[in-house]
């Protein structure tokens, strides 16, 4: 069986744009990988088990772009928590190609689509020859080659080790293995169970080229269904008691106002990514039920025409419905009204300063 195997192709460990997909077969891929090239520094391409959403460059947004969290940080440079001790998110980005104004494919766990073999890193504690006997005889196909710094140090090898799964295993189910996973591989590095984890190809240098070494070995394709899961639950939301009537209705309002006015004067460089940190977090307030994608669409488009926006409508139209479904996501926690007896003292306060003069 020679099952087509997706794979992601990155020009470093900083590259972070997923542009280069591919799918080869398994036997066409282990070619790929089979000889090392003669190279003086170990950063070179990268090759990423995973295949990850993909983007249309005809359509603004043509995949959800993953949500990358600012955490607020204090003057001495330490992340702000909440009563919970979670840290506070200051502002949510979307990843915004400077070049065409426009969303791109970020390599990151939420666009994994999901991983086609399993790449494992073993840096110690296991011999190349160890490895390929365990896998062969466990019946399983892979492939293997020695990495950069393969015997770098006196008697210390370095390798990898590609298992093709029998099918492509989603991110989700990926996920709740990867302790069985990590179990089943003994010694290999935590690595081989990161979803987005690059690995150099085949590389050395000159003066340790007789020591690379590179191969493949017919066998199963190892089927991932066979690690047991967890399943994680979500903690019960702690109990709130939020604003409601006119409160809620001020609170509503300040809030368009304040999107409304930042995107309103955003600069030109900044209107996409405003646009979609505004619609995201309005589309928050709808989430918690305390307002209606109606109650803000048309201020937000004036706010985008004044930002210079006119020729984008329909982009800017279909932005903030993207905002909303990004929003949807994560309903705003609306604050705690406070309790009726200080409301009154406040009142009652204020009545007695009015009194005094």
């Amino acid at each position: 069986m020679d099952r087509t195997i997706h794979f992601t192709l990155f020009q470093s460990e900083m590259d972070n744009r997923v542009t280069d997909q591919h799918q080869l077969g398994w036997d066409d891929l282990c070619t790929f990988l089979g000889s090392h090239d003669i190279s003086a520094k170990k950063e070179v391409t990268m090759i990423c088990p995973t295949q990850f959403l993909t983007g249309d460059p005809d359509e603004l947004v043509a995949y959800d772009p993953a949500p990358k969290k600012v955490y607020q940080k204090d003057a001495s440079g330490r992340f702000v928590l909440d009563e919970h001790g979670e840290k506070v998110v200051g502002r949510i980005d979307f990843p915004v190609d400077p070049d065409t104004d426009r969303p791109y494919v970020r390599r990151c766990r939420d666009n994994a689509l999901g991983i086609h073999f399993l790449a494992v890193d073993y840096d110690d504690g296991l011999t190349l020859d160890e490895a390929i006997a365990r896998f062969t005889g466990l019946g399983l196909a892979f492939c293997y080659y020695t990495s950069f710094n393969h015997l770098k140090s006196a008697g210390v090898e370095k390798f990898r080790i590609f298992l093709p799964f029998s099918d492509m295993c989603p991110t989700d189910e990926f996920l709740a293995r990867r302790n069985a996973i990590c179990e089943w591989l003994g010694s290999a590095d935590r690595v081989s169970v990161s979803v987005s984890q690059g690995y150099y190809v085949p590389t050395c240098p000159q003066e340790r080229a007789n020591h690379a070494r590179a191969g493949a070995v017919q066998g199963g394709w190892l089927d991932w269904r066979q690690f047991s899961a967890v399943v994680f639950e979500a903690p019960p939301a702690p109990p709130v008691n939020p604003i409601e009537g006119d409160a809620l209705s001020a609170y509503v309002r300040a809030a368009i106002g304040k999107e409304c006015e930042r995107m309103a004067s955003c600069t030109p460089g900044d209107r996409h990514t405003t646009l979609v940190a505004a619609a995201t977090s309005l589309g928050q307030l709808v989430a918690a039920g305390a307002c209606q994608l109606s109650d803000y669409e048309s201020d937000l488009m004036n706010a985008a025409l004044v930002a210079g926006m006119s020729g984008r409508m329909q982009e800017v139209r279909k932005t903030i419905r993207d905002g909303l479904t990004y929003g949807r996501r994560n309903p705003r926690a609306l604050p705690e009204q406070k309790p009726a007896r200080e409301q009154s003292t406040r009142a009652l306060m204020a009545k007695l300063r009015k009194f005094k003069k």
